[in-house]
């Protein structure tokens, strides 16, 4: 199992660099017929697989847990390390949408912080925790199917799910016509089938020929997303999402397929000693880097009136924002209550 941990690693700093860059290249939103959102198309589909390897990550690392600790211990655990920290850098967001205007000492309420903490009405990115927090509650019953029996039923589910609940309603959208389809998997809906994903990859060998499919269907997925999205959107005049979605065929495709490569080729990359011990130090802040960049990002393009269509932003900012998140945290984790908010 040890020897396993170092390509979660990897894939956790990437991921969080990635997460990084598809807030940097925010631009993409904004649809625009100039030459910008071109690139920006690029960066966001590359950066795609991010949100779904933090997910099989989750499901890699915690379907194991009842081998360590106990059930109590588990949601112990979660609430220390996310749901504390989500709830405090919620109310720094609540601080900071009054700071700049963005809402009024007026608009407070017990019903209006709590519906926009709920709904991300403060700190945008953060909807990734709500998913996290239903995925969490899940886990248990993942966790209790007997270890014998894992492989097959596991194997199931991600086939199932993914044929029944992503690939025939992709299939579906994408012919325009409107056939019903009214079967839905729910052990296996939404971002739950990482988990099996995320699992399954960690602990068992992938024959080189099943890789080799898996890498195609990535490239598929990851065109798919790319020209799609470009082709639709510019005959639309504004994003179309047919090809978009972390739950959808292209990146469940693609992001498998970079989880997979992480895994068989993680020993290569980190054969460099510098390179593994800058992972391995960064593996340690992932987590903070994503609870404060976006304050950085929107702090830094409001006080400096950043072009943030400009590509030297878009791709720079990451190698900015990690580094000082990285100090700020490092500061903090020195502080003994304040280390708290800050696993």
């Amino acid at each position: 199992m040890a020897k396993k941990v170092p390509f979660l690693s990897l894939v956790s700093v990437i991921s969080c660099f990635a997460v990084v860059l598809l807030h940097s290249n925010g631009c993409f939103w904004s649809f625009s017929t100039e030459s910008y959102w071109k690139s920006a198309n690029l960066i966001e589909c590359l950066a795609y697989f991010a949100v779904p390897c933090f997910f099989m990550i989750s499901g890699a690392t915690l379907l194991n847990f009842r081998e360590k600790y106990s059930l109590r211990e588990y949601f112990k655990k979660r609430m220390v390390k996310t749901l504390i920290p989500f709830l405090f850098w919620s109310f720094v967001g609540i601080v900071y949408a009054l700071l700049t205007k963005t809402v009024s000492f007026s608009d407070l309420s017990p019903l209006f912080i709590y519906n926009g903490v709920l709904r991300n009405t403060f700190v945008g990115v953060y909807w990734f925790f709500l998913s996290l927090f239903g995925m969490y509650l899940c886990i248990p019953l993942f966790a209790a199917v007997a270890e014998d029996a894992r492989r097959q039923t596991f194997l199931y589910l991600i086939g199932a799910g993914t044929v029944v609940n992503i690939a025939v309603p992709f299939m579906i959208r994408l012919s325009g016509k409107d056939i019903a389809w009214p079967i839905n998997i729910a052990v296996a809906a939404g971002p739950l089938i990482y988990l099996p994903l995320g699992y399954m990859i960690r602990e068992y060998e992938i024959p080189k020929a099943l890789r080799l499919t898996l890498y195609v269907l990535g490239a598929a997925g990851f065109s798919a997303h790319l020209f799609g999205t470009y082709y639709l959107s510019v005959k639309k005049g504004a994003i179309d999402d047919l090809f978009k979605g972390y739950t959808n065929l292209p990146c469940l495709l693609f992001s498998v397929a970079v989880f997979v490569f992480f895994k068989y080729h993680s020993e290569k990359i980190l054969r460099f000693q510098p390179v593994r011990r800058l992972i391995g130090f960064l593996s340690g802040y992932t987590f903070p880097v994503y609870l404060m960049h976006w304050f950085m990002l929107n702090g830094a393009c409001r006080l400096l009136a950043i072009d943030t269509h400009a590509l030297w932003y878009r791709l720079g900012a990451p190698f900015l924002v990690i580094p000082a998140v990285v100090a700020i945290t490092w500061v903090l984790k020195k502080i003994p209550v304040v280390k708290r908010i800050v696993p």
